[in-house]
């Protein structure tokens, strides 16, 4: 053997390392090239989308592969901003628990020498579904429709995720009675209503979590009834006219109703001369012949419900009266006649055939007028005029459609009034009024055309009182400025004509421009702090001699950002109680009014926090006495128990022998003492006590008992 020499070593570690190189290199010769290698990506399948957050991750095996890459992003790799996962698995599963989202995933096989390309796809995981987040669309009848039909098709559009539809119809609105009621497995429902208001909603059910829709209501109307016959009112059956432009007139038979009019020649109703459709209860109709015509009108409301026709109703026209020739007889007042009074009455004769009268009257005379004092139309025979002192010329000439008479004259003179059994008439203010007005308007009306006035104020009393003001005026009214007190204030009017005058016309007037004092608050005390919601607000006035006095209490929610206010409320009383419907913090404060109307100035504010009731559903009653399960010969028990924090009544019961097994109950009350005594005879008992406020209660204590 040949001993080892340097280079026998070196020459013996070159051939071991050749020989560890070919065989490194043996599994690059044998490895699968799987490049250009395609698979199928199984689960989940290609824009998935599920509301189950367990997710399997599921591809073809590759044939060669010993590993596979996976990556998850969100929401795609082209716009990823989070990479959910990135990991190297030996199989071709992956199970994972994932969260809402829109995802995307690769995968590419690998070996030691190769790997495939990426394969991509994507889904989502969605929120778990609730149907109760949703609505149901109404579509038809629209909301708030008012329509002559009764039988309706409703129908709404379909709730993804409903298994069916809860349909309700209701009396006037959807706090009313139920009408009908059923569950529909399509999106419409068929159903006949009667006249009147009703409100119908829909919501949407799912079958598989028995959660639904809150329900979409809508209102609807049904008016089937026909309006009411008119009743026709002008011109009277059988009333002759003699101008053949007519007025026709009828009654109204409701809001938005019209009208169709009929006018015939004949009383068989078969020719018909003029028809029309309105809206008004009056038309103006011309006929241009004289004879008999009949007219009937129905009514028809916007929903197309139509009224029968009234009966018809017949008038004759009569053409105009030739008057021309005929002449108009003045009466009075009479020709160059004289008055002493300023009120004249001016009065003629009718004439037969006219329709109305033109009639003038001018200052002087027609032939030289001064004045145009009247020129007008009357329908009657007859008018009062108020006339200055002076002369006058009057005239009237009858008219009708078509001819008129000539005028007739007469002359007469106004002397003026005899005032002295005649009064004033004082308008403002009222008798014995309460003003705080200054300056005050003192008004009263004219006696004629030429009277003047004297007015006069004095303080306290007519007779004996100091005079305020004194002045003489041609006009109806004045304005004083008056000071506090007491005042009595009088007219009296003089004719310059013949210096006749009225008494005085007397008033008596109080002024007061002094406002009262502030009233001052009592309760609540400032902050208060309560659970009772009907609070007692008192106050007193500052000055005790004030009375009559009203108050006005203003209370207002102070809210995060706002205060607003709830009420004002006026009462005569010291006091005025008031219920708040919810807890929170308020402010009040009060004013007075006197009987004049002046007002004081505001009081302070005050606060008031109203809490919450507690809830007692969480505490137990403490039962005191007689103890559990006790047997006693004495037979006038006393049953007590501990005073529960913010109950405002306790329900006390007692039953023989138990409650599992009632033969009697013995008493079953509700009070606010927390003691009852009870005469009993031998047996055996249960008791048990709650206590209750307006918005919770405990459960009950029990307690068994035996009377021997």
């Amino acid at each position: 053997m040949k001993s080892l020499t340097p280079g026998n070593i070196k020459a013996f570690s070159r051939m071991f390392l050749w020989i560890m190189l070919i065989l490194l290199s043996c599994d690059d010769i044998f490895v699968e090239d799987i490049t250009g290698f395609t698979f199928q990506l199984q689960s989940p399948s290609p824009g998935l989308k599920t509301t189950g957050n367990q997710i399997k991750f599921r591809w073809e095996e590759v044939p060669g592969a010993s590993s596979y890459q996976l990556e998850v992003v969100t929401p795609g790799f082209a716009t990823a901003h989070k990479l959910v996962f990135d990991t190297l698995l030996e199989t071709n599963v992956c199970d994972t628990i994932m969260h809402t989202g829109t995802y995307e995933w690769r995968v590419k096989a690998m070996n030691s020498a190769y790997s495939t390309g990426y394969f991509m796809s994507s889904f989502s995981i969605l929120p778990e579904f609730n149907i109760s987040t949703r609505q149901v669309t109404l579509q038809s009848p629209a909301d708030q429709i008012t329509s002559p039909e009764s039988n309706f098709i409703f129908k709404w559009d379909s709730v993804e995720g409903a298994g069916y539809y809860r349909f309700r119809i209701k009396e006037n609105n959807w706090a009313g009675d139920s009408v009908f009621g059923t569950n529909v497995f399509s999106t419409s429902c068929n159903f006949n209503l009667n006249d009147g208001i009703y409100a119908w909603g829909v919501a949407a059910v799912d079958t598989v979590t028995k959660k639904q829709t809150d329900y979409t209501v809508r209102t609807l109307t049904i008016d089937k009834t026909a309006p009411g016959i008119p009743q026709l009112v002008k011109p009277a059956n059988q009333d002759t006219l003699y101008n053949p432009l007519v007025n026709l007139i009828w009654s109204k038979t409701g809001e938005g109703t019209t009208y169709n009019l009929e006018v015939y020649s004949d009383s068989e109703l078969k020719n018909r001369i003029i028809e029309k459709q309105l809206t008004d209860t009056s038309t103006y109709i011309n006929i241009g012949n004289q004879g008999m015509y009949f007219w009937r009108v129905n009514a028809a409301d916007r929903f197309g419900n139509t009224s029968y026709f009234s009966p018809a109703s017949v008038f004759e026209i009569l053409l105009p009266a030739d008057i021309s020739n005929k002449h108009v007889q003045l009466l009075t007042p009479a020709d160059k006649s004289t008055s002493t009074r300023s009120d004249v009455t001016f009065w003629w004769e009718e004439t037969e055939g006219a329709d109305n009268y033109r009639v003038q009257i001018v200052t002087s005379s027609f032939s030289n007028p001064g004045k145009l004092v009247f020129d007008q139309l009357s329908d009657s025979n007859s008018l009062i005029l108020e006339l200055e002192a002076g002369n006058y010329e009057w005239r009237v000439k009858a008219i009708n459609s078509k001819y008129e008479t000539a005028y007739s004259t007469a002359s007469f003179t106004v002397y003026g009034t005899n005032l002295s059994d005649k009064k004033v008439s004082l308008l403002t203010p009222a008798h014995e009024a309460l003003s705080n007005q200054s300056p005050v308007q003192f008004t009263w009306e004219k006696i004629n055309a030429n009277a003047g006035y004297n007015f006069m104020i004095k303080k306290n009393t007519w007779e004996s009182g100091a005079t305020v003001h004194d002045t003489n005026t041609n006009q109806t009214g004045a304005e004083v400025t008056l000071s506090d007190g007491t005042y009595v204030w009088g007219v009296k009017a003089t004719d310059p004509m013949n210096g006749s005058s009225t008494e005085y016309s007397v008033r008596t007037l109080t002024v007061d421009l002094t406002k009262p004092e502030t009233p001052k608050l009592k309760a609540p005390a400032n902050n208060l702090v309560t659970e009772e919601y009907l609070i007692e607000f008192s106050w007193e006035p500052a000055d005790a001699t004030d009375n009559g006095l009203t108050y006005t209490l203003e209370i207002y929610q102070v809210l995060n950002n706002a205060v607003v206010q709830m009420t004002g409320k006026t009462t005569m009383q010291k006091f005025l109680n008031y219920n708040f419907e919810e807890a929170g913090t308020y402010k009040w404060r009060i004013y007075a009014t006197d009987k004049a109307g002046n007002q004081s100035s505001y009081s302070e504010y005050r606060f008031l926090e109203i809490q919450k009731e507690s809830n007692l559903s969480l505490i137990h009653v403490n039962l005191m006495a007689p103890a559990d399960n006790l047997s006693t010969n004495l037979t006038s028990i006393t049953f007590w128990w501990e005073k529960v924090p913010n109950a405002e009544v306790y329900e006390f019961q007692l039953v023989k022998p138990s409650f599992s097994n009632t033969e009697s109950v013995i008493k079953n009350t509700e009070q606010t003492g927390t003691q009852i005594q009870l005469s009993l005879t031998p047996g055996s008992y249960q008791w048990r006590v709650k206590a209750k406020n307006d918005s919770s209660e405990t459960n009950y204590t029990m307690r068994t008992l035996t009377i021997y």
